[in-house]
């Protein structure tokens, strides 16, 4: 099988001619101004996403901190193509005394491009603490944290405000939207559109209707991302859609791993060097440790007995030690701008204090390259593989150029390959952690295929090429597997009882999948084929 590149563009192709399939543009509702309700670190990445796509934007929170901290990252005085002006009191129906501060994107209309959708009216960002101002849009996303009733809440109130045509939408990341609509008088006007952090490196973001979803609501949706320049992929319904399963499959292992004793930079070092955009220790930072806590409750009963409760993770979302966002998770991050001036963060250093249950192997003591070599012991100054921010287009990665690699690493490093961990010897050989956290995944994969959510196994590589990370000259971990043959893969977890997985029935139909040889894409030797 050829897996380049092309492999990967072929997905997102897929993915966007479903989408218009099933919901043509001609049914869409044309979108100008997009309301975001929590102007958190999502939020705030939305809304600054769609104002430089040529949208009216208007962001409201309750906190004028999140309100505050969102006005001091519009690039005023940084390189970009977009020149602002700042106004005070937006003139239009703001109620006395409320604070609401208007950012106009002058950039004359002839020159911003055809992704403006109305090219008449130059792009503003309003912020406000009120509900109220809302009732100009014509799709309102709703970026709160994974609390059932609290979303329930505020899409209610929400809704309140808008026309009978205008799109409600929740970025939940695990609640499923028909549990969100049934707090609606008119559900039909609520989707999911779940973007993928760090935001907007993901290309993919996730569209989901509830039973009760209209046509309307769904192509406003699938019209909107697209505006973005991003690509829609149509997923069902349920606790944590498609790529949240998977993602919480492989954080889950993640963390199980933690609890044996690996420390985050060697399971991190690991995936990057395979060709993932972040490791999982990484990406959690990147996404919130409390939000990957709060999502790891919401699939508690999905995962069952599978679900790891990291005393580690839980007490560092005790002690405020949430990721970037606070500037300490898994590792520390240091940044030269002043407060809540910061982009993303200059340097990322290993957090070596990192309390780990019952004794700590050695950092990376026990790990040997592929040829037998030992790796040293890390360096403190080394910069971990994050310090830049992920590749904006994965597809662009080249075939054998892993998308993340060690920055500072000695030359011989960067191509030494996926290191072996200490696992039993199994009947394919040294088993790694990344080969815990791919079963992981593929584990999940054949849950999702007997319950039915999955029927095309591009969905699956789709999601995991455009949303999290996985390399996109690989094409897809599926296709992957299929390259390299399963058997391969999964045999070499068969003697790690420690695994997380290694007692679901799923578990079992995947070994049945690998020994009788059973592919994907049975019918498509060449991904690039069909």
């Amino acid at each position: 099988m050829n897996l380049s590149t092309s492999g990967a563009k072929l997905l997102l192709d897929w993915a966007l001619q479903q989408a218009e399939r099933r919901y043509p543009v001609e049914m869409a509702r044309p979108i100008r101004t997009l309301g975001i309700v929590g102007a958190g670190l999502t939020g705030s990445r939305i809304a600054l996403l769609a104002w430089q796509a040529g949208f009216q934007v208007v962001v409201t929170d309750r906190q004028t901190e999140a309100l505050e901290r969102l006005c001091q990252q519009i690039p005023q005085g940084r390189s970009t193509s977009l020149p602002i002006k700042l106004y005070g009191t937006f003139p239009g129906k703001a109620s006395e005394g409320e604070s609401a501060h208007w950012v106009q994107n002058s950039l004359p209309p002839e020159k911003q491009g055809d992704s403006a959708p109305d090219r008449a009216v130059p792009p503003w960002i309003m912020v406000s603490q009120e509900l109220a101002l809302l009732w100009q849009c014509d799709l309102v996303l709703e970026c709160l944290p994974e609390n059932l009733y609290l979303k329930q809440r505020i899409l209610r109130q929400v809704q309140a405000f808008l026309d009978s045509e205008a799109v409600l939408a929740t970025n939940t990341s695990t609640i499923p939207v028909s549990r969100l609509a049934e707090a609606m008088e008119q559900p039909g006007q609520l989707c999911g559109i779940h973007f993928f952090m760090p935001i907007p490196y993901r290309p993919v973001v996730e569209v989901v209707g509830s039973r009760a979803s209209s046509a309307l609501t769904l192509a406003s949706a699938i019209g909107f991302v697209r505006r973005l320049g991003m690509v829609p992929l149509l997923v069902e319904d349920g606790p944590g859609f498609l790529a949240n399963r998977l993602l919480m499959a492989w954080l889950n292992e993640a963390l199980q791993l933690l609890e044996e004793g690996y420390r985050p930079a060697q399971i991190d070092q690991q995936a990057e060097r395979f060709g993932w955009a972040l490791g999982p220790f990484a990406l959690m930072d990147w996404i919130g440790l409390d939000v990957i806590l709060a999502g790891a409750g919401q699939l508690a009963d999905l995962l069952a007995d599978r679900l790891v409760r990291s005393s580690v993770l839980i007490q560092m979302v005790k002690k405020g030690q949430l990721g970037r966002k606070s500037g300490l998770g898994f590792y520390r991050y240091l940044c030269s701008e002043p407060a809540g001036k910061r982009g993303d963060f200059e340097r990322l250093l290993p957090y070596p204090a990192l309390s780990l249950p019952g004794e700590p192997r050695s950092q990376l003591g026990d790990l040997s390259a592929p040829d037998g070599a030992a790796i040293r012991p890390q360096q403190p100054n080394l910069v971990d593989p994050s310090d830049n921010p992920p590749n904006p287009n994965p597809s662009s990665a080249q075939p054998g150029q892993p998308t993340g690699v060690l920055q500072g690493d000695p030359p011989g490093r960067r191509a030494a390959g996926i290191v072996e961990s200490s696992c039993k010897e199994g009947p394919g050989g040294n088993s790694s952690c990344l080969d815990r956290l791919h079963v992981a995944i593929l584990v999940e994969v054949e849950q999702m295929i007997q319950e039915g959510r999955v029927v095309d196994p591009r969905q699956v590589d789709v999601a995991l090429v455009g949303a999290l990370g996985f390399p996109a000259h690989r094409g897809g971990l599926l296709a992957w597997a299929d390259q390299i043959g399963l058997d391969h893969l999964v045999h070499r977890t068969i003697d790690c009882p420690e695994a997380s997985f290694r007692h679901h029935s799923a578990y079992a139909r995947l070994c049945e999948r690998a020994n009788t040889q059973k592919r994907y894409y049975p019918n498509c030797p060449d991904q690039e084929s069909g």
